[in-house]
């Protein structure tokens, strides 16, 4: 598990470099509308290169809970990258000049309206581990199942303070590299995110990515915790079994694959095109953000 963790930073850190990348024919999101122009190649470069890999940072720490982790893995790798289509299409028909100022999408995409959510978002997160420590509170002192075989039946046990650490180090972990790339990576995310590179804007940006991504890591621990709690929870003279796809469990992991998967990178794709600076040497386009 650990290599496949090694490989998955590999591929986010791929992603990632997807910021840098010329424009070529072999390597990066590459469709008919990408490859239109330089200037719109490194737009949707340095976007979905941002936006791209955090959800798979949400996603990181996933892979060390089994075959769901390497499931919740893949939505959080796939899903943002199939939204980079519909978001070349859009750059592309910016560069044409087929664009309409839109108050309403720039307000919603507003470094205060990043600010909004990122503050709402960590209340979400201190909220989900507090609830960490309340499911397993009637198993303090004792031991739960915590691993289950083929079968779905306990083959493990743990302390129950030993596997709150656990879930709680990985959890520490994701949130450390969601900072690191958060707040270092958008200050190389050139004429995308900011108005006339406002440093003020990168942070808001930064805040956002770092909230969004951090806590949906947070909600998959957290219902990952539920259901184990669940499992040790069965009546006298029941076998003890996992449902991840029960309740509350599948409310998290819904609110993990939204959040990261979908909610963060539509967010952070409306505030790249509403803040669309395209080279001005490369005529038509309209200055929306000046």
């Amino acid at each position: 598990m650990t290599a496949i963790f090694v490989i998955y930073l590999i591929i986010i850190a791929s992603l990632l470099g997807m910021m840098w990348v010329p424009k070529n024919g072999f390597y990066g999101i590459r469709c008919p509308w990408s490859m239109y122009s330089k200037d719109v190649w490194e737009n949707i470069h340095r976007t979905w290169g941002y936006a791209g890999a955090l959800p798979s940072c949400a996603a990181s720490t996933t892979l060390f809970t089994g075959d769901i982790g390497i499931d919740a893995m893949l939505v959080a790798l796939v899903v943002p990258l199939l939204l980079t289509l519909p978001y070349s299409y859009a750059v592309y028909k910016a560069k044409l000049g087929v664009y309409k100022q839109n108050r309403a999408l720039e307000f919603i995409v507003s470094d205060g309206a990043f600010t909004v959510f990122a503050i709402a978002f960590a209340a979400v997160a201190f909220i989900c581990l507090k609830e960490q420590a309340e499911v397993l509170k009637p198993f303090d002192g004792g031991k739960i199942a915590t691993h289950f075989n083929a079968a779905n039946k306990p083959d493990g046990w743990m302390k129950t303070a030993d596997f709150l650490k656990d879930m709680r180090d990985m959890q520490a972990g994701t949130v450390l590299l969601c900072a690191l790339l958060a707040f270092g990576a958008v200050f190389f995310t050139k004429g995308v995110f900011e108005k006339r590179r406002n440093i003020g804007s990168k942070i808001a940006v930064g805040m956002f990515s770092f909230c969004l991504c951090s806590c949906a890591n947070i909600m998959y621990f957290t219902g990952l915790i539920a259901s184990v709690a669940a499992a040790n929870s069965t009546s006298a003279g029941q076998q003890a079994s996992l449902n991840i796809f029960g309740a509350p469990c599948i409310y998290y992991l819904l609110g993990f694959a939204f959040t990261c998967a979908l909610l963060y990178p539509v967010l952070a794709g409306l505030r790249a095109y509403a803040c669309l600076k395209l080279d001005p040497d490369c005529p038509p386009y309209p200055q929306t953000c000046e």
